[in-house]
């Protein structure tokens, strides 16, 4: 039991230790109000924002150090404020896999992409037009990579964008049907690429196969002789052609039997099935040609000449192949452009022959519905 001066002693102490909280409470407070007054906060929404316009201003001008700086600092802020498996950390992410390949940074590339699908594998379901948007902007950063000039494995990255051109048609098919006329695009661009690596073929006179397996190393080797890759490209190209031609004809056939109520339409009766018919002679024509074979190409280019209004379509080899699928014969007389059909040098050094056009249509094409 404490004694009547020891009771006072320690109330004594407990008051001034009291008042000496007191004070060290009101110090910090007053210390962090001022502290929160006067400093900036670093993890707000309007900040990663901020970030993420500059590094996409920096991207554009070519300054690929500062791009990608702001950009990853972008995309940890958006975590912060977003949560890690947040969509807004898309954007970011695929503006700093431009950076990284443009730079030639193919390591960091590779950390990026492998981050960007683990954070697509969780992320809840978003639209189609959505997911079309996404294949295209990495089928064209594929493309893109696999020209680039310090690439030391350049068929790797053509063949990640021709898979992902494989698998945006098999999402398709598995969101829309196997007969949605959505898909006509996507497998013409299928055709596309199929030309650009028949090319690639061309110049290495082999076929190599060069992948990442799940581990951390490559399997790589040659397969095909040049001979044996032209033979299945071409094979490949008519079969893509043939299914543009069933999944055309079955939505003209249905849209003519929807507005007269009839359930079969023959070539006599829409004239979009004869100009279909002509189009596809127009395109299979222009297959053989690019093939070297000029006698397929004439016996399809006269079916073509059949109906009148494709005897004006121009069919020099300079051009070919075409951008876009298109059935309408002034579109096609009027989309070509033998001026522009230029090969940019990075393409001309990979790809012999690959135009520029040929990579726009691929850049631009298949995002939406």
């Amino acid at each position: 039991m404490q004694t009547p001066r020891r009771q006072l002693a320690t109330t004594k102490a407990h008051r001034r230790c009291n008042a000496a909280c007191v004070l060290v409470f009101a110090c910090t407070a007053f210390a962090l109000s001022t502290f929160a007054a006067e400093a900036p906060n670093h993890f707000n929404e309007t900040r990663a924002q901020a970030l993420l316009l500059a590094g996409q201003a920096a991207l554009e001008d070519g300054d690929l150090t500062l791009a990608q700086t702001n950009l990853d600092q972008a995309i940890q802020l958006l975590k912060i404020n977003e949560g890690l498996y947040s969509t807004e950390q898309l954007a970011p992410i695929e503006q700093l896999m431009w950076a990284q390949m443009r730079a030639g940074l193919w390591t960091q590339l590779d950390t990026s992409l492998g981050y960007y699908y683990w954070l697509l594998e969780r992320i809840e379901a978003t639209t189609l037009d959505a997911q079309l948007a996404i294949a295209k902007n990495m089928r064209s950063l594929y493309l893109e990579a696999a020209a680039h000039p310090s690439n030391p494995m350049p068929p790797r990255h053509l063949s990640a964008a021709l898979r992902t051109n494989w698998q945006t048609i098999s999402y398709i098919e598995a969101t829309l049907g196997a007969q949605h006329s959505a898909l006509i695009p996507w497998l013409y661009d299928g055709l596309l690429l199929q030309f650009i690596e028949s090319r690639l073929n061309e110049r290495q006179g082999l076929t190599n196969y060069q992948y990442k397996t799940d581990g951390s190393e490559f399997i790589s080797g040659w397969s095909l002789s040049r001979r044996e890759a032209k033979e299945a490209s071409h094979s490949i190209g008519l079969s893509l052609l043939d299914r543009i031609e069933t999944l055309s004809r079955t939505s003209i056939q249905a849209e003519s039997a929807q507005a007269d109520g009839r359930g079969n339409t023959s070539a006599s009766d829409d004239p979009r099935l004869q100009q279909l018919d002509a189009a596809l002679a127009l395109y299979r024509g222009d297959w053989e040609r690019l093939s070297n074979n000029e006698n397929g190409a004439g016996e399809y280019y006269a079916e073509a000449d059949k109906l009148v209004t494709f005897r004006n379509v121009p069919r020099a080899p300079e051009f070919l192949p075409r951008g876009s699928f298109e059935t309408d014969p002034k579109v096609l007389a009027g989309a070509t452009n033998a001026s522009r059909d230029t090969a940019v040098q990075p393409w001309a050094e990979r790809f012999p022959g690959v135009t520029q056009r040929v990579i726009n249509a691929l850049a631009s094409s298949g995002g939406r519905l």
